[in-house]
């Protein structure tokens, strides 16, 4: 995002200036001020309809990792490894999206190295999953503050990762904890949100005018 001095400055040249913004953790009164601009909440749509939800019996013990550079990358599968060597880990490079979500509706585990509650946390929740990620602030999502598979740290994901798998994999468990996630991300994201969002930005009824 440029920062709020060019804002002003592209504001005298274009007055109706504003943005769009993906998530509703950056819809604050405090952003609205600090970029001077109107914002409009247009939250994304991860195609939940395309892969629905799919039970813990129907999951593979697969583990899809996001592609995402990150220096902490090796410490944290080599921890899955040792503890876990019968667990089929990928790296998602280089596949169609519709074969993406072929393993995203497949994968019992979900792990991003990216920007924290990114599309590689949440699509496969969405799909029934459980998703690994390190604590980002910029991309909360409310109603997920709490989750134990959402760590402090990367040494903290290291150190606990394998025991939450452990603690999660049986239906019961799994199935709660996915499903309570659900909730969450549906209040967030969904076609018709993204439809009803669309509607009123075209309409002028921006979300923070």
């Amino acid at each position: 995002m440029p920062n709020p001095l060019f804002l002003k400055n592209l504001r005298n040249i274009v007055p109706d200036l504003n943005a769009t913004v993906g998530s509703s953790a950056w819809m604050t009164r405090s952003e609205r001020q600090r970029l001077g601009i109107p914002l409009h909440l247009l939250p994304t749509w991860y195609y939940p309809d395309d892969a629905p939800w799919q039970p813990w019996e129907s999951k593979e013990d697969l583990l899809i990792v996001s592609p995402d550079a990150s220096p902490h990358r090796d410490m944290v599968i080599n921890a899955i490894r040792r503890a876990r060597p019968e667990l089929r880990i990928q790296i998602i490079w280089g596949l169609k999206y519709e074969d993406y979500l072929k393993l995203e509706r497949a994968a019992k585990w979900s792990l991003t190295f990216g920007e924290g509650l990114d599309g590689y946390f949440y699509g496969p929740m969405l799909r029934g999953g459980i998703s690994f990620a390190v604590r980002n602030g910029t991309f909360d999502i409310p109603g997920l503050e709490e989750r134990r598979t959402i760590y402090d740290s990367y040494e903290d994901m290291a150190a606990r990762i394998v025991n939450d798998m452990r603690a999660l994999d049986d239906k019961s468990a799994y199935e709660t904890y996915t499903k309570s996630g659900r909730i969450a991300l549906e209040s967030e994201f969904g076609s018709e949100r993204t439809a009803n969002a669309l509607h009123a930005f075209y309409r002028g009824n921006l979300t923070m005018p």
